[in-house]
């Protein structure tokens, strides 16, 4: 099921990376309203934690139905690493 938006389609909206217990606790929460500064997102599409326990997040800005409205410069993936 998708989701369906009322907001006008010029409005960049961000998106947010939650972590989350087993018994739905949240954990972690990260991103900003500025999709282009480091540990935002403005299109993420793919999410993976390799065995150390770093998360990747791959975005699609190219791609995405703002295209034209976030900057060519923008990250299209990025690495966070837990805290020792």
């Amino acid at each position: 099921m998708g989701l369906i938006s009322t907001e006008p389609k010029d409005v960049i909206k961000t998106a947010r990376v939650s972590i989350f217990s087993l018994d739905g606790e949240l954990l972690s929460r990260w991103g900003t309203d500025d999709c282009l500064s480091p540990g935002s997102f403005y299109a993420p599409h793919a999410l993976f934690v390799d065995s150390k326990g770093s998360i990747y997040v791959g975005e699609v800005i190219i791609t995405s139905p703002g295209k034209g409205k976030v900057p060519g410069n923008g990250h299209s993936l990025q690495k966070f690493t837990p805290k020792p």
